[in-house]
């Protein structure tokens, strides 16, 4: 008797001999074929990656949006409150720069994702927060290599992380910590 963690275990409907000497020919199907598989397979990805598309033109509508009344509603507050309260209306008009900084990074993504060639959502706003010093931005982020920041980053870290583990096993208090809290010795 078949076992439903047999059957499931199957890869391939080749495996099945049961099936493969049944009277309905089975193996004849257009389902049976590897290459029809495959191209449904395929198709559903697609099918996927539209949907996945669809999700994201509303996801960078949302964050154009967001990024609009965060800066909108910090400024309006730290305005509001000049006249009654100025200790807290400058510092929320310091985080207000802080965050208008961060935000003009967005908006200029954001940017670069409307003019896309198959970009197809909503261009909302289109970043009506970006201020004077985008072009200094856009200068900043002219050069940098991600990928080679970030190779430098973590040959960074693994460099300090040996200085430490090295200088740690110099310390007479780790090695004594270490006989205490581990009894047999290091080979």
């Amino acid at each position: 008797m078949l076992k439903f963690s047999e059957v499931a275990s199957y890869a391939w409907l080749g495996e099945f001999e049961m099936l493969k000497h049944s009277h309905c020919k089975i193996l004849s199907k257009p389902w049976a074929s590897k290459a029809n598989r495959e191209v449904a397979g395929k198709y559903f990805r697609i099918v996927r990656a539209r949907e996945g598309i669809h999700r994201l033109n509303i996801e960078i509508s949302r964050l154009q949006t967001w990024v609009d009344t965060e800066d909108a509603h910090l400024l309006e507050i730290s305005t509001a409150l000049t006249t009654t309260n100025t200790v807290l209306a400058s510092e929320i008009r310091m985080r207000y720069e802080e965050h208008r900084h961060i935000n003009n990074l967005h908006h200029i993504r954001l940017q670069a994702i409307y003019n896309l060639h198959g970009y197809c959502g909503n261009s909302v706003g289109q970043g009506n927060g970006v201020d004077k010093d985008q072009s200094a931005v856009l200068e900043e982020l002219r050069g940098a290599d991600l990928i080679e920041v970030n190779k430098y980053n973590e040959a960074g870290k693994r460099k300090e992380r040996k200085e430490m583990e090295s200088t740690r096993k110099e310390s007479t208090w780790y090695n004594e910590m270490d006989s205490l809290v581990n009894p047999y010795p290091k080979a």
